[in-house]
């Protein structure tokens, strides 16, 4: 399975794709059994990505603006009726969240290749709430011509029944999460404020007040490049939240309709300046983004209110980016007077 799955990885799924998988990083085919204790025989392996419960392994997916998925319109309409009430951006949220691992799971599928052992944890780290990949394939199985015998340890079965049945897991989970009421739990303890502030912040109309340009830095490239997915993107919105406003992440999470993306490659270059390069800009992409994925660098998000009109400020833009170039920094929040003096 592992060879099947590596191969798959390589060849048959798109590149945009291959970001909801740990990446392929190369096979060991000399292992020494003698390192393991128990039940593993097989000299060969495969090396992934080590992921990790932050930025760097955080994938950014686009919003599916339009698109009608059954499963997850049934799943939202189940959580209006939860009790005590989820606000308008829980249910976005977790809807959200259910799209980006249905997502996952259907490119796998589409592969001919189950899972086997889909679990909440299995998409996000031990003790991280925020998803990295679909990860952990160590029972998963492969679908060919020949007819199976057994899969994973049961009777055969077709893949369409497999695909609904694992899809119908992915459901029952984050419906369970969102009975407990935990990514309102997480924003109270990540937040460091109390319950009823972050109620203010999900239930209150939002007061008018001028929105910023958010630019967040992100290590993999993105499954599309156009505006993200409220779950892929919250992370990053929490980690550039001000320390004077603890609930300012939820506010700019619940008005990301307010505003359209461009997307920036940064190329590091040893002894030289980085040079940039702008990808995108608000529904059109500028440029092939094929080549920077084996060039050595990072992208950067720029989430732009409309009302700046920035699809005519492409120049001032990349000035803005170039000036805030740091290895060290994961983004920035900039008001629209700094952007207007680039």
């Amino acid at each position: 399975m592992r060879r099947v799955f590596s191969s798959a990885l390589r060849s048959a799924v798109m590149r945009s794709q291959k970001t909801y998988f740990p990446r392929f990083q190369g096979v060991v085919t000399d292992l020494d059994n003698s390192k393991f204790r128990s039940g593993y025989f097989n000299q060969r392996a495969i090396i992934l990505e080590a992921l990790r419960p932050d930025l760097t392994s955080r994938r950014i997916l686009a919003a599916r603006n339009g698109d009608v998925n059954e499963r997850v319109e049934a799943f939202s309409q189940r959580l209006r009726d939860i009790k005590p009430e989820l606000s308008p951006f829980e249910i976005e949220y977790y809807s959200s969240l259910l799209m980006d691992r249905i997502r996952r799971l259907v490119t796998l599928h589409n592969l001919a290749i189950t899972h086997g052992d889909i679990r909440d944890e299995h998409f996000r780290l031990p003790g991280d709430f925020y998803d990295t990949v679909l990860y952990d394939f160590s029972i998963s199985y492969a679908f060919s011509s020949t007819p199976p015998y057994l899969v994973n340890f049961r009777k055969p079965r077709s893949l369409k029944e497999i695909s609904e049945m694992e899809q119908d897991w992915v459901t029952q989970h984050l419906y369970k999460r969102a009975q407990k009421l935990d990514l309102r739990d997480h924003l109270i303890q990540s937040t460091g404020t109390n319950a009823e502030s972050v109620r203010d912040a999900l239930f209150q109309q939002l007061h008018e007040e001028q929105l910023e340009m958010i630019i967040s830095k992100v290590m993999i490239r993105p499954d599309a490049f156009s505006l993200s997915s409220l779950s892929s993107v919250f992370p990053f919105l929490a980690n550039l939240c001000p320390h004077d406003d603890h609930t300012w992440h939820i506010r700019r999470g619940r008005q990301l309709e307010c505003y359209e993306s461009a997307w920036v490659f940064v190329k590091r270059a040893q002894d030289l300046p980085n040079s940039i390069t702008l990808i995108s800009i608000g529904h059109r992409q500028l440029v092939d983004a094929e080549p920077f994925e084996t060039e050595k660098g990072y992208y950067l998000l720029c989430l732009v209110p409309k009302e700046w009109s920035i699809e005519v400020a492409g120049d001032k833009l990349l000035r803005l980016c170039s000036s805030l170039q740091s290895e060290d920094s994961w983004g920035c929040i900039v008001g629209r007077q700094k952007f207007d003096n680039y």
